[in-house]
């Protein structure tokens, strides 16, 4: 009985790391301002209007971006400026809710 609880308790342990891990990011901030851009591929699209809903591939990791609606192909490379950070977004027009998305606008190259 005691080795039985011992486990259940170093479970129980083990499960509560490996969802702060899951959840908690280390990564520092999306750069945001006037100056800040951001440069990545793009993995997927999500146009919901009056915004494209890009989720680009940066050196940091993924992240999604909210542009003006803009015909996007995956596999395209983009800079994304004057970059607002939002947190818990919510697009009834895109059907879905980002943890973390930055409204900018695609700077044109």
């Amino acid at each position: 009985m005691r080795v039985t609880t011992s486990i259940r308790v170093g479970l129980k342990a083990l499960v509560t790391l490996a969802s702060l891990s899951c959840t908690s990011s280390t990564a520092p901030p999306p750069p945001t301002g006037a100056n800040a851009t951001i440069t990545g591929t793009v993995a997927e699209r999500v146009d919901g209007a009056p915004y494209s809903f890009l989720r680009l591939e940066t050196e940091k990791g993924f992240l999604w971006v909210a542009v003006p609606m803009a015909e996007v192909p995956k596999k395209s490379r983009v800079t994304v400026k004057n970059g607002a950070t939002l947190k818990n977004f919510d697009s009834k027009q895109a059907g879905r809710r980002f943890e973390v998305v930055v409204f900018g606008v695609l700077e044109k190259g």
